[in-house]
Protein backbone atom coordinates (compact mmCIF):
# COMPACT_ATOMS: atom_id res chain seq x y z
CA UNK A 1 0.00 0.00 0.00
CA UNK A 2 2.27 2.57 1.27
CA UNK A 3 4.77 1.81 -1.93
CA UNK A 4 2.01 2.01 -4.61
CA UNK A 5 0.80 5.46 -2.74
CA UNK A 6 4.79 6.69 -3.02
CA UNK A 7 4.32 5.15 -6.47
CA UNK A 8 1.53 7.02 -8.03
CA UNK A 9 2.59 10.08 -5.79
CA UNK A 10 5.92 10.27 -7.88
CA UNK A 11 3.91 9.42 -11.40
CA UNK A 12 1.72 12.32 -10.60
CA UNK A 13 5.18 14.27 -9.97
CA UNK A 14 6.52 13.38 -13.21
CA UNK A 15 3.29 14.51 -15.37
CA UNK A 16 2.21 17.48 -13.92
CA UNK A 17 5.90 18.33 -12.04
CA UNK A 18 8.67 18.09 -14.16
CA UNK A 19 9.95 21.24 -14.30
CA UNK A 20 10.81 21.06 -10.56
CA UNK A 21 12.86 18.08 -10.94
CA UNK A 22 15.13 19.71 -13.98
CA UNK A 23 15.53 22.57 -12.04
CA UNK A 24 17.19 20.75 -9.11
CA UNK A 25 18.75 18.12 -10.82
CA UNK A 26 22.38 19.32 -9.72
CA UNK A 27 21.22 19.15 -6.57
CA UNK A 28 19.23 16.07 -6.68
CA UNK A 29 22.59 14.18 -7.86
CA UNK A 30 24.81 15.72 -5.46
CA UNK A 31 22.87 13.85 -2.84
CA UNK A 32 23.58 10.20 -3.87
CA UNK A 33 27.15 10.68 -2.92
CA UNK A 34 26.39 7.44 -0.90
CA UNK A 35 22.48 6.91 -1.66
CA UNK A 36 21.65 7.24 2.07
CA UNK A 37 21.05 11.05 2.79
CA UNK A 38 22.40 14.53 3.64
CA UNK A 39 23.30 12.44 7.75
CA UNK A 40 25.77 9.83 6.22
CA UNK A 41 27.20 12.36 3.88
CA UNK A 42 27.63 14.95 6.41
CA UNK A 43 29.51 11.77 8.98
CA UNK A 44 31.10 10.84 6.09
CA UNK A 45 32.61 14.79 5.50
CA UNK A 46 33.71 14.58 8.84
CA UNK A 47 35.68 11.27 9.07
CA UNK A 48 33.08 8.67 10.30
CA UNK A 49 34.08 6.51 7.58
CA UNK A 50 37.15 3.66 7.04
CA UNK A 51 39.15 3.57 4.27
CA UNK A 52 41.20 0.14 4.09
CA UNK A 53 44.34 -0.31 3.17
CA UNK A 54 43.79 -3.81 1.44
CA UNK A 55 45.00 -5.31 -1.90
CA UNK A 56 43.18 -6.84 -4.07
CA UNK A 57 41.57 -10.39 -3.77
CA UNK A 58 42.01 -12.26 -6.70
CA UNK A 59 39.92 -14.81 -7.91
CA UNK A 60 39.58 -16.75 -11.53
CA UNK A 61 36.59 -16.74 -12.50
CA UNK A 62 33.86 -18.52 -15.06
CA UNK A 63 32.08 -15.25 -17.28
CA UNK A 64 28.43 -16.43 -19.26
CA UNK A 65 26.15 -14.20 -20.90
CA UNK A 66 22.48 -15.34 -20.53
CA UNK A 67 21.26 -14.50 -23.15
CA UNK A 68 24.01 -15.21 -25.94
CA UNK A 69 25.22 -18.35 -24.28
CA UNK A 70 28.96 -17.07 -24.75
CA UNK A 71 31.20 -18.56 -21.78
CA UNK A 72 34.68 -17.08 -21.07
CA UNK A 73 36.34 -19.34 -18.45
CA UNK A 74 39.26 -18.59 -16.49
CA UNK A 75 38.73 -14.73 -16.23
CA UNK A 76 40.70 -13.10 -13.62
CA UNK A 77 38.19 -10.79 -11.03
CA UNK A 78 39.67 -8.73 -8.37
CA UNK A 79 38.13 -6.62 -5.83
CA UNK A 80 38.22 -5.03 -3.12
CA UNK A 81 36.39 -2.92 -0.27
CA UNK A 82 37.49 1.06 -0.96
CA UNK A 83 35.29 2.36 2.27
CA UNK A 84 32.65 1.12 4.26
CA UNK A 85 30.43 2.75 7.60
CA UNK A 86 28.89 1.53 10.16
CA UNK A 87 26.26 2.79 12.17
CA UNK A 88 23.51 1.63 14.09
CA UNK A 89 20.82 1.00 10.43
CA UNK A 90 23.42 1.02 7.94
CA UNK A 91 26.50 -1.02 6.66
CA UNK A 92 27.25 1.72 3.29
CA UNK A 93 30.21 -0.34 1.56
CA UNK A 94 32.02 0.62 -2.30
CA UNK A 95 33.21 -2.01 -3.73
CA UNK A 96 35.65 -1.67 -6.29
CA UNK A 97 36.17 -4.71 -9.17
CA UNK A 98 39.05 -4.86 -11.55
CA UNK A 99 38.58 -7.30 -14.82
CA UNK A 100 41.71 -8.47 -16.47
CA UNK A 101 40.70 -10.35 -19.37
CA UNK A 102 38.75 -8.68 -22.07
CA UNK A 103 35.04 -9.72 -21.77
CA UNK A 104 33.40 -7.95 -24.23
CA UNK A 105 32.32 -10.39 -25.96
CA UNK A 106 29.97 -11.56 -22.87
CA UNK A 107 29.32 -7.68 -21.55
CA UNK A 108 29.36 -3.95 -22.78
CA UNK A 109 30.99 -2.60 -19.72
CA UNK A 110 30.06 1.04 -21.50
CA UNK A 111 26.50 -0.06 -21.01
CA UNK A 112 26.69 -1.23 -17.83
CA UNK A 113 23.55 -0.30 -15.92
CA UNK A 114 23.85 -2.40 -12.61
CA UNK A 115 26.01 -4.94 -10.48
CA UNK A 116 24.69 -7.15 -7.85
CA UNK A 117 26.50 -9.44 -5.68
CA UNK A 118 23.76 -12.38 -5.58
CA UNK A 119 24.69 -14.46 -2.79
CA UNK A 120 26.85 -11.79 -0.44
CA UNK A 121 26.84 -12.62 3.02
CA UNK A 122 28.14 -10.24 6.01
CA UNK A 123 28.53 -11.30 9.08
CA UNK A 124 30.91 -10.67 11.91
CA UNK A 125 33.51 -11.57 14.96
CA UNK A 126 30.82 -12.55 16.83
CA UNK A 127 29.23 -15.19 13.90
CA UNK A 128 26.03 -13.20 13.71
CA UNK A 129 24.55 -12.29 10.18
CA UNK A 130 24.00 -8.88 9.44
CA UNK A 131 22.80 -9.52 6.03
CA UNK A 132 22.25 -12.30 3.91
CA UNK A 133 19.18 -12.90 1.30
CA UNK A 134 20.03 -15.94 -0.46
CA UNK A 135 18.78 -19.10 1.31
CA UNK A 136 21.05 -21.70 -0.03
CA UNK A 137 24.40 -19.74 2.05
CA UNK A 138 22.48 -18.53 4.64
CA UNK A 139 22.07 -22.52 5.41
CA UNK A 140 25.36 -23.64 4.43
CA UNK A 141 27.31 -20.66 6.79
CA UNK A 142 24.98 -22.15 9.82
CA UNK A 143 25.63 -25.68 9.06
CA UNK A 144 29.62 -25.32 8.90
CA UNK A 145 29.50 -23.08 12.00
CA UNK A 146 26.95 -25.57 13.94
CA UNK A 147 24.30 -22.26 14.34
CA UNK A 148 20.98 -23.03 14.75
CA UNK A 149 19.01 -19.97 13.33
CA UNK A 150 16.42 -20.20 10.41
CA UNK A 151 16.34 -18.40 7.56
CA UNK A 152 13.82 -15.42 7.75
CA UNK A 153 13.26 -15.37 11.80
CA UNK A 154 14.75 -12.06 12.71
CA UNK A 155 16.50 -11.38 16.05
CA UNK A 156 20.08 -10.51 17.92
CA UNK A 157 21.65 -12.84 15.87
CA UNK A 158 20.26 -12.45 12.16
CA UNK A 159 19.17 -9.40 10.77
CA UNK A 160 16.23 -8.10 8.51
CA UNK A 161 18.11 -5.83 6.08
CA UNK A 162 17.35 -3.81 2.53
CA UNK A 163 18.99 -3.25 0.08
CA UNK A 164 20.36 -0.06 -2.16
CA UNK A 165 23.36 -0.32 -4.64
CA UNK A 166 24.44 1.54 -7.95
CA UNK A 167 27.34 2.00 -9.93
CA UNK A 168 29.67 4.77 -8.46
CA UNK A 169 32.02 5.10 -11.23
CA UNK A 170 33.21 3.24 -14.68
CA UNK A 171 36.69 3.20 -15.58
CA UNK A 172 36.19 1.28 -18.82
CA UNK A 173 39.64 1.61 -20.51
CA UNK A 174 41.56 -0.35 -17.50
CA UNK A 175 38.32 -1.88 -17.14
CA UNK A 176 37.59 -0.81 -12.96
CA UNK A 177 34.16 -0.34 -11.51
CA UNK A 178 33.40 1.03 -7.96
CA UNK A 179 30.07 0.63 -6.84
CA UNK A 180 28.08 1.05 -3.99
CA UNK A 181 26.37 -1.38 -1.74
CA UNK A 182 23.94 0.28 0.94
CA UNK A 183 22.56 -2.43 3.25
CA UNK A 184 20.44 -1.24 6.16
CA UNK A 185 18.80 -3.00 8.63
CA UNK A 186 14.42 -2.70 9.01
CA UNK A 187 14.71 -3.77 12.84
CA UNK A 188 17.13 -4.54 15.46
CA UNK A 189 19.95 -2.17 15.52
CA UNK A 190 23.02 -3.13 14.53
CA UNK A 191 25.85 -4.86 16.54
CA UNK A 192 28.81 -2.91 17.91
CA UNK A 193 30.85 -5.48 15.58
CA UNK A 194 34.66 -5.00 15.72
CA UNK A 195 35.62 -7.03 12.91
CA UNK A 196 33.39 -7.77 9.01
CA UNK A 197 33.54 -10.46 6.90
CA UNK A 198 32.60 -10.33 3.67
CA UNK A 199 31.44 -13.29 1.19
CA UNK A 200 30.47 -14.11 -2.32
CA UNK A 201 30.62 -15.70 -4.72
CA UNK A 202 28.23 -14.77 -7.43
CA UNK A 203 28.40 -10.90 -9.64
CA UNK A 204 25.79 -10.15 -11.71
CA UNK A 205 26.34 -7.65 -14.40
CA UNK A 206 23.32 -6.02 -16.70
CA UNK A 207 23.43 -3.56 -19.37
CA UNK A 208 21.07 -0.79 -19.51
CA UNK A 209 17.84 -1.40 -22.27
CA UNK A 210 18.48 -1.04 -25.99
CA UNK A 211 16.79 1.93 -27.08
CA UNK A 212 13.41 1.52 -27.28
CA UNK A 213 13.11 -1.72 -24.75
CA UNK A 214 11.27 -1.26 -21.56
CA UNK A 215 11.36 -5.00 -20.31
CA UNK A 216 13.86 -5.75 -17.50
CA UNK A 217 14.05 -9.38 -18.64
CA UNK A 218 15.45 -8.28 -21.79
CA UNK A 219 18.37 -7.02 -20.92
CA UNK A 220 21.92 -8.07 -21.33
CA UNK A 221 22.98 -9.87 -18.35
CA UNK A 222 27.06 -11.55 -17.30
CA UNK A 223 27.17 -14.00 -14.70
CA UNK A 224 30.42 -14.21 -12.82
CA UNK A 225 31.26 -16.66 -10.21
CA UNK A 226 34.12 -17.11 -8.77
CA UNK A 227 35.09 -17.08 -4.89
CA UNK A 228 35.70 -13.96 -2.77
CA UNK A 229 36.34 -13.19 0.43
CA UNK A 230 37.09 -10.16 2.13
CA UNK A 231 37.28 -8.83 6.01
CA UNK A 232 37.58 -5.66 7.04
CA UNK A 233 38.26 -4.00 10.73
CA UNK A 234 36.14 -1.86 11.66
CA UNK A 235 37.13 1.52 13.34
CA UNK A 236 36.59 1.84 16.83
CA UNK A 237 34.77 5.24 16.29
CA UNK A 238 32.01 2.78 14.61
CA UNK A 239 32.09 0.03 16.91
CA UNK A 240 31.81 2.33 20.07
CA UNK A 241 29.66 4.90 18.40
CA UNK A 242 26.63 6.53 20.93
CA UNK A 243 23.62 8.99 20.90
CA UNK A 244 23.49 12.10 22.57
CA UNK A 245 19.80 12.26 24.32
CA UNK A 246 17.85 16.00 24.50
CA UNK A 247 14.84 16.65 26.80
CA UNK A 248 11.97 19.04 25.83
CA UNK A 249 12.14 22.51 27.37
CA UNK A 250 8.49 23.24 25.26
CA UNK A 251 5.97 22.18 23.12
CA UNK A 252 3.43 24.52 22.29
CA UNK A 253 0.79 22.13 21.43
CA UNK A 254 -0.64 20.07 24.75
CA UNK A 255 -1.46 17.13 22.10
CA UNK A 256 2.00 16.60 21.03
CA UNK A 257 4.14 14.04 23.54
CA UNK A 258 7.92 13.47 22.74
CA UNK A 259 9.20 9.73 23.30
CA UNK A 260 12.51 9.88 21.97
CA UNK A 261 15.12 12.87 20.51
CA UNK A 262 18.59 11.57 19.99
CA UNK A 263 21.35 12.40 17.55
CA UNK A 264 24.40 10.71 16.54
CA UNK A 265 26.96 11.07 14.07
CA UNK A 266 24.79 10.30 11.31
CA UNK A 267 21.16 11.94 11.62
CA UNK A 268 18.82 13.16 14.38
CA UNK A 269 15.73 10.97 15.76
CA UNK A 270 12.45 12.14 16.98
CA UNK A 271 9.30 10.15 18.34
CA UNK A 272 5.95 11.79 19.07
CA UNK A 273 2.36 10.81 19.97
CA UNK A 274 -0.05 12.85 18.75
CA UNK A 275 -3.11 12.64 20.77
CA UNK A 276 -7.03 13.92 19.52
CA UNK A 277 -6.80 13.58 16.08
CA UNK A 278 -9.13 11.30 14.27
CA UNK A 279 -7.98 8.79 11.50
CA UNK A 280 -9.79 9.66 8.18
CA UNK A 281 -11.36 7.29 6.31
CA UNK A 282 -9.98 4.84 3.55
CA UNK A 283 -9.67 6.66 0.31
CA UNK A 284 -13.05 5.13 -1.69
CA UNK A 285 -12.41 1.67 -3.22
CA UNK A 286 -13.57 2.49 -6.51
CA UNK A 287 -11.11 5.82 -7.12
CA UNK A 288 -8.71 3.65 -5.65
CA UNK A 289 -8.60 1.51 -8.58
CA UNK A 290 -8.70 4.30 -10.83
CA UNK A 291 -5.21 6.09 -9.31
CA UNK A 292 -3.43 2.80 -10.61
CA UNK A 293 -4.51 3.24 -14.22
CA UNK A 294 -4.61 7.11 -14.56
CA UNK A 295 -1.24 7.23 -16.30
CA UNK A 296 -2.72 4.70 -18.70
CA UNK A 297 -5.93 5.75 -19.25
CA UNK A 298 -4.81 9.98 -19.79
CA UNK A 299 -2.28 8.63 -22.58
CA UNK A 300 -4.67 6.60 -24.45
CA UNK A 301 -7.21 9.60 -23.85
CA UNK A 302 -10.18 7.64 -21.61
CA UNK A 303 -9.44 10.52 -19.35
CA UNK A 304 -9.23 14.01 -19.77
CA UNK A 305 -6.15 16.28 -18.43
CA UNK A 306 -8.93 18.09 -16.29
CA UNK A 307 -9.85 14.36 -14.83
CA UNK A 308 -6.82 13.57 -14.15
CA UNK A 309 -5.51 16.76 -12.55
CA UNK A 310 -8.91 16.49 -10.56
CA UNK A 311 -8.59 12.92 -9.18
CA UNK A 312 -4.67 13.35 -8.67
CA UNK A 313 -5.85 16.55 -6.45
CA UNK A 314 -8.38 14.37 -4.71
CA UNK A 315 -5.82 11.47 -3.96
CA UNK A 316 -3.18 14.34 -2.49
CA UNK A 317 -5.78 15.91 -0.70
CA UNK A 318 -6.11 12.36 1.34
CA UNK A 319 -2.53 11.22 1.26
CA UNK A 320 -2.15 14.92 3.47
CA UNK A 321 -4.73 13.96 6.11
CA UNK A 322 -3.58 10.14 6.06
CA UNK A 323 -0.24 11.67 6.86
CA UNK A 324 -0.69 14.38 9.23
CA UNK A 325 2.61 15.38 9.55
CA UNK A 326 4.52 16.88 6.24
CA UNK A 327 8.05 15.94 5.03
CA UNK A 328 10.17 16.15 2.38
CA UNK A 329 13.69 16.61 1.19
CA UNK A 330 14.21 20.32 0.03
CA UNK A 331 16.28 18.70 -2.89
CA UNK A 332 13.91 17.76 -4.30
CA UNK A 333 11.71 21.26 -4.64
CA UNK A 334 12.56 24.07 -5.92
CA UNK A 335 9.51 26.31 -4.33
CA UNK A 336 11.01 27.33 -1.01
CA UNK A 337 7.35 27.74 0.43
CA UNK A 338 7.01 24.12 0.40
CA UNK A 339 6.20 23.26 3.95
CA UNK A 340 7.98 20.39 5.34
CA UNK A 341 8.89 19.87 8.95
CA UNK A 342 12.47 20.41 9.92
CA UNK A 343 14.87 20.55 12.28
CA UNK A 344 17.16 23.88 13.43
CA UNK A 345 20.56 24.54 15.49
CA UNK A 346 20.87 27.68 17.61
CA UNK A 347 23.02 28.95 14.26
CA UNK A 348 19.73 28.85 12.11
CA UNK A 349 21.18 26.08 10.27
CA UNK A 350 17.84 23.90 9.21
CA UNK A 351 18.03 20.06 8.74
CA UNK A 352 15.49 18.31 6.75
CA UNK A 353 14.16 15.03 6.51
CA UNK A 354 16.63 12.54 3.96
CA UNK A 355 13.70 10.33 2.88
CA UNK A 356 16.48 7.21 2.43
CA UNK A 357 16.02 4.03 2.82
CA UNK A 358 18.38 3.46 5.29
CA UNK A 359 16.97 5.46 8.28
CA UNK A 360 14.23 5.00 11.22
CA UNK A 361 10.74 6.30 10.64
CA UNK A 362 7.56 5.34 11.39
CA UNK A 363 4.00 7.16 10.78
CA UNK A 364 1.16 4.76 12.41
CA UNK A 365 -2.49 5.32 13.61
CA UNK A 366 -2.90 4.10 16.71
CA UNK A 367 -6.01 3.48 18.98
CA UNK A 368 -7.81 5.98 20.93
CA UNK A 369 -7.21 8.56 17.76
CA UNK A 370 -3.70 8.62 18.55
CA UNK A 371 -1.18 8.72 15.70
CA UNK A 372 2.72 7.84 16.00
CA UNK A 373 5.35 10.02 14.06
CA UNK A 374 8.90 8.89 14.13
CA UNK A 375 11.50 10.63 12.17
CA UNK A 376 15.05 10.80 11.38
CA UNK A 377 16.77 14.33 10.05
CA UNK A 378 19.90 15.28 8.59
CA UNK A 379 21.12 16.94 11.85
CA UNK A 380 24.10 15.29 12.91
CA UNK A 381 26.48 15.52 16.38
CA UNK A 382 29.01 17.63 13.99
CA UNK A 383 25.69 20.33 13.31
CA UNK A 384 24.33 20.06 17.07
CA UNK A 385 23.80 22.90 19.57
CA UNK A 386 23.20 22.85 23.55
CA UNK A 387 19.33 23.70 22.04
CA UNK A 388 17.62 23.23 19.31
CA UNK A 389 14.11 23.11 17.77
CA UNK A 390 11.99 20.76 15.85
CA UNK A 391 9.23 22.88 13.40
CA UNK A 392 6.34 20.08 12.59
CA UNK A 393 3.85 21.05 9.74
CA UNK A 394 0.83 19.48 11.45
CA UNK A 395 -2.19 19.90 9.04
CA UNK A 396 -2.17 23.87 8.33
CA UNK A 397 -0.49 25.06 11.34
CA UNK A 398 3.33 24.20 12.63
CA UNK A 399 4.34 22.86 15.89
CA UNK A 400 7.47 24.13 17.37
CA UNK A 401 9.06 21.99 20.16
CA UNK A 402 12.33 23.33 21.80
CA UNK A 403 15.22 20.74 23.34
CA UNK A 404 18.04 21.20 25.38
CA UNK A 405 20.72 18.38 25.32
CA UNK A 406 20.83 16.52 28.08
CA UNK A 407 24.56 16.81 30.41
Amino acid sequence: MKKKVIGFVCICFIIFSGVCVGANYEKIMEKFERGLGNGIDKAVDNGYIQTPNMNYIESEAVTSNENSGVVIEGVKIDTKIKDFLMDDLNISTQFEIKINEDIDSVINLNNLKSIDLKDLIVTDENKKILFCMDRQIFEEYCKENNLSYEFTEFNENVYNCGLNNFIQRKDTKNSVIDFQYNMYTDGESFPNSKTLYFKFTKLILTEQNKEGETDIDLRNKAIIKGDWEIKVDVPRKMYERTSINYKVLNIDNKDFEVYNAKVSDTGFEIGVVISNIKKPENFPKEKMEKIFTINEDYESGKISEEEAQSLKQEYAEWIDRWNPIAITDYAFVSNEEVKSSYVENSKGEKFYCTLSPGRRANMEWLEGDKYDFYETFGLTKYDMTDKIKVVLFYYNTTVVIEFQKNN
